[in-house]
């Protein structure tokens, strides 16, 4: 059996990493995480190093653990490189209050047309080096829009009853 080539850039697969461990230490940290799924501690562990670059979490751990966490924070990354956007239909209860969810919103656009400004400004372009900065501002501010609508959607589907 011959074993093919990745077919995304080393830098995915590391984010995957990266995020794998953010999630990790959201559920208190390798010790708590392995209380709250199937695997060990040493299995989660090689899950979020770099040093294990065939290993990779498993789905089923990662919905034990983001319930856990109660933020989708893995499932959202796969969504990103998949090329869409992770959109939830629940209102997670920790969610802001409307005048909170308006605010983080127009905190969150206003970065991206702040900073899309200040990268025009010179020469009217987003360069290849610019471009990560200005996306993870556009992906901050898609995640509170996706937040307000979860809400709406909850507000919206009690009114239909």
């Amino acid at each position: 059996m011959t074993v093919q080539p990745r077919q995304h850039p080393a830098v995915v697969y590391n984010s995957i990493k990266a995020t794998t461990a953010r999630l990790i230490k959201s559920c208190g940290g390798i010790e708590c995480a392995a209380e709250d799924t199937r695997v060990s501690a040493s299995t989660l562990s090689e899950y979020e190093t770099p040093n294990q670059p065939n290993r990779f979490i498993t789905a089923d751990v990662v919905v034990d653990l983001e319930l856990v966490s109660r933020n989708p924070i893995l499932t959202k990354a796969l969504c990103r490189i998949a090329g869409g956007v992770f959109l939830p239909t629940r209102i997670n209860p920790d969610a802001p209050i409307w005048n909170q969810h308006l605010a983080m919103i127009s905190r969150e656009v206003a970065d991206v047309v702040g900073r899309g400004n200040e990268m025009l400004a010179d020469d009217n372009d987003i360069s290849s080096k610019e471009a990560p900065d200005l996306l993870r501002d556009v992906d901050e501010a898609i995640d509170v829009l996706a937040s307000m609508r979860a809400a709406l959607v909850d507000k919206a589907s009690k009114a239909e009853r």
